[in-house]
């Protein structure tokens, strides 16, 4: 990098400085901004590829159902291995699918993927728990 680059960064990095002391820019508009950019630029992406929706995997509902539907598979796992005999193993969706409470796999609807796991392991999500926010946004089950 040449001399007149690394001073036209420096001049840059004090000038924003100088313009949140001044309050001209504080950090709140900056983290809006950059907030909007960059929904705006998911949302371009997204465009793009075909994706026409990418859920909020924090909404509250969401993770409602997502719940839901761990406990249906867990309850289905349950239900063949009672009616199966086994008490352990892996099991698959083609195992549990009369089970379940609706015809054909359960999907999670912030766009998380299931594990089904070994019986005796609960099942999971890929979103999974954020800890730290309370457990009413995870997606998981706890004492099933």
């Amino acid at each position: 990098m040449r001399w007149w680059s690394k001073l036209i960064v420096i001049l840059a990095i004090a000038l924003a400085g100088y313009t949140f002391y001044l309050g001209m820019w504080n950090w709140r508009d900056a983290r809006r901004e950059t907030r909007q950019a960059l929904r705006k630029s998911q949302a371009a992406v997204n465009k793009a590829a075909g994706v026409k929706r990418q859920p909020d995997s924090g909404s509250l509902e969401f993770a409602r159902q997502c719940r839901s539907n761990l406990q249906a598979i867990e309850t289905a796992k349950r239900k063949f291995a009672q009616e199966s005999g086994r008490v352990a193993g892996n099991v698959t969706w083609e195992e549990i699918m009369p089970y379940l409470p609706q015809k054909g796999p359960l999907a999670c609807p912030s766009v998380g993927k299931y594990t089904l796991n070994p019986l005796g392991t609960v099942c999971s999500c890929s979103i999974g728990a954020n800890y730290g926010h309370g457990t009413d946004d995870d997606h998981i089950i706890q004492g099933f």
